[in-house]
């Protein structure tokens, strides 16, 4: 076992060092005979496109795949199109610069364009086309294109405006052979939090941002992050696992929501979401869609509506991730710990720090049935009002336990925080977040007599039957025996009217100091 270990960290740093060598593929194809033939099969494919290898003897190994009768899905790579001719030349160039040809068909459902670039499509023979003669939106052309595909193809839903990078695909693939995994996504400049810096200088422009992807799409030990959701901008599916859940869903037709609604069908179904580190594909963010945003955004409020009544409840809210709670743990992500999620939603927290801590333990509570229901398919979480019932665990058992605005919504908080402390160890930390009631937005609001009842965040989520300024939440900690280490908060951007009334607060008496008014969210890390 720790001779594998070595070798796979050998393997890291050979295609760490050059990702375009095909000998190193052959390396890694190699390795993965032992444990995924499936794998090895994709390896030794990318390593005849990148060459520097004895083809007939990747040849003479692939042979002796086929014989076993290992399985080896070419994907269909699935492109819709509408008026951006140029946009959609560099993508299916970028596909057919960076990918064996053996590992890819290409389709593409045009949405009556009227640009020339049905011209363009026509006259290219590697791509299967279908034209529209309406926008029949999103998700009802991506399903064509799916019927179109191969029967035993993958499918891989691509937005024209991305640049599919070198090796990105391929460690799509990869992921994907893995079980119970059903899609896997990449990460991109649009929608993840990217390190994005090669020999120690900051990208910004494409070709800067291409050059990052070429140091980034590479063997990682842990390459992949389980996510409750995934967005379709470039997403791949395992055709057994898109089989079996079901296509888009074109009630959100011309879309919005219709990745998020297929992530928990497939979540319903068994499978697990990965998001992939090492697969980055370059996103120039919706040129379609944006170009009338009075229009989007009704469009995001009409399917938002849809979304939650299909699921009888609202999805987004308990899919909300914590990043801000998540920046307190140790900076160290190979430490071991335990840590419960108190008020874990449908687990997205979890596997955030699930993929950024290996090593740790991580269980939730959650008393929303309908959320917990798609949760404890991916995550450790229990059904439980935590007012109610005894947590199932032994006392003293985590070094952390989150608590993300819960004390809002309970009705003795004080007894809460008392029951959650019996539960950390001697040194452990409960990092709260709490919303600030007296923060300035609320206050000018208030004398301008709005109460934002159906609110889904902040002080007025309608959840919430309790409320808190930073002096009533010290008292409360203070008062269950707990001590707070160190408090921090987050501001909420003000308009110009905010800013004028709290200027004009200035000279009142005993006023609170201006950084806590701007506080909404006070951030807190407590000890026994």
């Amino acid at each position: 076992m720790e001779q594998r270990e070595e070798k796979f960290d050998t393997l890291v740093r050979f295609i760490e060092e050059d990702a375009l060598n095909g000998k190193n593929y052959e390396y890694l194809g190699d390795y993965y005979m032992e444990e995924n033939t499936e794998k090895a099969y994709l390896c030794y494919e990318n390593a005849l496109f990148w060459g520097n290898v004895d083809e007939e003897e990747i040849r003479n190994k692939i042979r002796e795949l086929d014989k076993k009768n290992v399985n080896h899905h070419k994907v269909s790579i699935v492109i819709l199109s509408y008026n951006a001719k140029e946009i959609m030349k560099g993508c299916i160039e970028s596909i057919r610069k960076n990918n064996p040809k053996t590992a890819y068909e290409l389709i593409v459902v045009d949405n009556a364009s009227t640009d020339g670039v049905v011209d363009w499509l026509k006259e290219q023979n590697d791509i299967v086309l279908a034209c529209n003669q309406e926008n029949v939106g999103f998700p009802k052309g991506c399903n064509q294109g799916i019927e179109l595909a191969g029967k035993e193809n993958d499918i891989m839903l691509l937005n024209n405006d991305t640049i599919v990078t070198e090796n990105a695909l391929f460690w799509l693939r990869m992921t994907i052979c893995e079980h119970p995994i059903g899609a896997a996504g990449s990460i991109s400049n649009m929608t993840e939090k990217v390190s994005a810096t090669v020999k120690g200088k900051e990208t910004r422009s494409m070709e800067e941002q291409l050059e990052y992807a070429r140091y980034n799409n590479v063997l990682l030990k842990h390459s992949f992050e389980c996510r409750v959701s995934l967005l379709g901008y470039a997403l791949l599916f395992k055709r057994t696992a898109l089989e079996k859940t079901g296509y888009l869903d074109e009630i959100f037709s011309p879309g919005c929501f219709e990745d998020l609604d297929i992530s928990i069908r497939l979540i319903q179904e068994g499978y697990q979401l990965a998001l992939c580190y090492n697969s980055f594909i370059f996103h120039y963010g919706s040129t379609s869609f944006k170009k009338n945003i009075d229009w989007y955004e009704n469009l995001i409020t009409k399917n938002f509506y849809v979304y939650k009544e299909k699921y009888g409840f609202d999805v987004d809210y308990y899919m909300n991730q914590r990043d801000d709670l998540i920046e307190h743990l140790p900076n160290d992500t190979n430490c071991a710990f335990q840590l419960l999620d108190v008020g874990c939603g449908c687990g997205s927290t979890m596997l955030r720090i699930e993929g950024l801590y290996p090593n740790a333990e991580v269980v939730g509570v959650e008393k929303c049935v309908e959320a917990v229901k798609i949760g404890k398919k991916i995550a450790e979480i229990y059904e439980m009002d935590i007012e109610k019932q005894e947590l199932p665990f032994e006392k003293s058992r985590f070094d952390y336990i989150f608590m993300g605005n819960v004390l809002e919504q309970t009705s003795n908080p004080r007894e809460v925080l008392r029951k959650v402390k019996k539960y950390l160890k001697p040194q452990g930390k409960i990092i709260a977040s709490i919303y600030n009631c007296g923060n300035v937005k609320n206050i000018y609001g208030l004398m301008q007599g709005k109460v934002y009842e159906t609110e889904r965040y902040g002080l007025w989520d309608i959840k919430n039957i309790q409320c808190f300024t930073g002096e009533k939440i010290l008292q409360l900690f203070q008062n269950v025996g707990l001590q707070v280490k160190d408090i921090t908060y987050l501001e909420n951007e003000l308009s110009e009217g905010e800013e004028l009334f709290l200027r004009q607060t200035e000279e009142l008496p005993n006023r609170v100091p201006q950084e806590l008014l701007r506080a909404y969210n006070y951030i807190l890390i407590a000890e026994n």
